[in-house]
């Protein structure tokens, strides 16, 4: 399977990257983290895309992951929509703020364009607080009393 997962090192990107690492099984699965940029960013600017990229592409590989990592200076919807075309992408992964109806026609919506462009199935994950603070809290080293380490009394 290859995975298109657009990254722009949001805590919506971050969902999706959780989803992949949690949700599908690495064998045989290649992933291209791809981060689009406008086109009137520094050569900086530029650098820490792809540093964002190479943090999230490490937690991939860490999983078992074959990853590629692509950024590119131009229009995103554009951007994710051919690159999941030229890369021949069975699945395209975005993090969505799930907004309304009214707020996607005022501010309009990439996660909406991409799934109408899509030349390949799309899976929104979407971002919420309340979860990705549990899933801290959940992640948080426990701590043990050493001398009774069950906590029975």
């Amino acid at each position: 399977m290859r995975i298109l997962l657009a990254f722009n090192g949001s805590k919506l990107s971050e969902a999706a990257l959780h989803a992949v690492t949690t949700q599908r099984k690495p064998e045989g699965t290649e992933v291209n983290l791809l981060r689009v940029i406008p086109l009137d960013v520094t050569e900086e600017e530029a650098r820490q895309a792809q540093a964002s990229l190479d943090v999230a592409g490490q937690a991939l590989r860490t999983a078992g992951f074959k990853v590629g990592t692509t950024v590119l200076k131009d229009i995103v919807i554009e951007s994710i929509v051919g690159v999941a075309e030229e890369w021949d992408a069975d699945l395209i992964v975005l993090g969505w703020h799930g907004r309304t109806a009214l707020k996607r026609l005022m501010f309009g919506s990439v996660a909406g364009a991409v799934i109408h462009g899509a030349p390949c199935s799309v899976e929104l994950i979407r971002y919420r607080p309340e979860r990705a603070a549990s899933l801290k809290h959940a992640a948080a080293p426990k701590e043990v009393n050493h001398e009774n380490p069950t906590g029975d009394r």
